[in-house]
């Protein structure tokens, strides 16, 4: 098992102990092949912080900068870059989405109040022809009860109930 993300490695048999390598380089190695550092954070003999990512230990050099550690947040850092550069073209995808939908959504409307304007006139304008048959309807019947009043005083003046010319 790998040393606990981030954290110090305590009471874990040794490498050497489970036949593996080293991650750092052995005492043997000459000055060349060893990092020229020191172990961050104090602790019982043996202790040591490792990375999170990589398992290896985190020293810090002697000129002061740090190896894996500012390597892995670098990448870290890099990677948060570009998925707040994705996040912000997904926002403006949603964002035109949702511009194109307000915009789909106007036209909708626009023509429901053509169709309602429509509508009213069209109401409008069978509710006055309804209005103009009801009053021909009227007259109609006015006519028809003159018509059948003039045939009837015909009858009863003697003549035919037809007209002659």
């Amino acid at each position: 098992v790998g040393p606990p993300q981030g954290g110090q490695r305590e009471g874990a048999p040794s490498t050497q102990e489970k036949g593996k390598r080293r991650a750092s380089p052995s005492p043997e190695v000459g000055p060349s092949k060893r990092a020229q550092g020191k172990q961050v954070m104090g602790g019982p003999p043996g202790s040591a912080v490792y990375s999170p990512t990589s398992g290896a230990p985190i020293e810090q050099f002697a000129d002061g900068s740090w190896s894996v550690a500012e390597a892995y947040l670098w990448r870290r850092v890099e990677g948060l870059e570009r998925l707040l550069v994705a996040c912000e073209e997904e926002i403006q995808g949603v964002r035109e989405e949702r511009d194109g939908a307000r915009w789909e959504l106007d036209g909708v409307r626009r023509e429901w109040d053509l169709a309602w304007k429509d509508k009213d006139v069209a109401v409008g304008t069978a509710t006055e022809r309804l209005s103009c048959l009801q009053e021909l309807e009227v007259r109609t019947v006015h006519l028809q009860v003159r018509a059948e009043a003039a045939e009837v005083a015909m009858q009863q003046a003697g003549g035919s109930g037809v007209w002659e010319t």
